[in-house]
């Protein structure tokens, strides 16, 4: 029976074993087939348990990456270095915080995020971004931007901060609007009301607040751009954040002509239709990232 046990013959190879009890005793074949099914079931239990441990199904994946992401996520958030916020060229979107506030990132923006149990920090790093906060007196809820900041407790505000503006304006609430030191130690603060907007300077200075059309300044928001009374080259430099295809002008004389227009964002073969009918220009150059725009003739 043990030289049988030895062949390793698999139990399911019947015209095999039918030829041994045919050369041996019956009862030796039986006990050794007997044996070979045992050996079997053994081996197949082995590798299923090795298989289910080695055998990453699309439903394991996706459920580790959903926990992997759940737990670098709530590392960010609790990092003293914050979490980055950012929005692509041409992208607006809308993100919840972690303490209920709403943030609206505009085109080319970046934030960046960091809540402690005492303080609410936003840093604009570039771009545009409206806030809408969550009321939370304990913890005020500020915003960086070049030599600026913002604070608010409960309120619906924009802060701008592009290479040559840099501004605040607010939609509801209340807000203080700090720039730079002044020479003597004191910084430079403003408190503004509803619909006022204002301006932070090179040096660092806030401009005196003024009046604002809110329903133009939330346009952005609905994918709209408001150029309403702008001078060209301030317009241009508008439409062209929406897009990776930049208008451009090749004629200086224009650049401090006011236009006013609404526009969808990022069409820029609109805006360039209606300068081209405005100021009698033709198209005279076009490429993937480009548009140039002249006098005709």
């Amino acid at each position: 029976m043990d030289k049988i046990r030895e062949l390793g013959i698999d139990p399911r190879q019947d015209p095999v074993w039918d030829a041994l009890e045919g050369l041996r005793s019956s009862a030796i074949v039986t006990d050794a087939r007997a044996y070979a099914g045992q050996q079997h079931a053994r081996r197949e239990r082995r590798r299923r348990f090795w298989a289910g441990l080695l055998t990453i199904s699309p439903m394991r994946v996706a459920t580790g990456m959903a926990c992997l992401v759940a737990i670098v996520g709530v590392g960010l958030l609790r990092t003293p270095q914050g979490t980055t916020l950012a929005t692509h060229v041409g992208e607006i979107r809308k993100e919840q915080l972690a303490d209920g506030s709403n943030i609206t990132l505009d085109t080319d923006t970046q934030v960046r995020v960091v809540f402690t149990g005492k303080t609410r920090q936003i840093t604009l790093m570039q771009g545009q971004a409206h806030f809408d906060v969550a009321h939370d007196r304990a913890r005020p809820f500020t915003v960086s931007f070049g030599n600026g900041m913002v604070t608010a407790i409960g309120t619906s505000f924009d802060v701008t901060s592009f290479a040559n503006t840099k501004m605040v304006t607010l939609l509801g609430g209340r807000v203080m609007v700090e720039g730079a030191a002044k020479p003597a130690g004191d910084a430079d603060r403003t408190i503004l009301s509803p619909g006022q907007q204002i301006t932070l300077d090179a040096d660092g200075r806030l401009t005196p607040p003024r009046a604002v059309d809110l329903d133009s300044i939330r346009s952005w928001q609905q994918g709209r751009i408001d150029l309403t009374d702008l001078k060209l080259s301030d317009a241009l430099e508008q439409v062209n954040r929406y897009s990776t295809t930049k208008i451009i002008v090749q004629e200086p004389s224009l650049s401090s002509r006011r236009v006013s227009g609404v526009f969808r964002a990022g069409d820029v073969n609109a805006v360039t239709a209606a300068l081209c009918a405005y100021f009698d220009l033709k198209i005279v150059r076009r490429t993937p990232g480009t548009i140039i725009i002249a006098k005709a003739g």
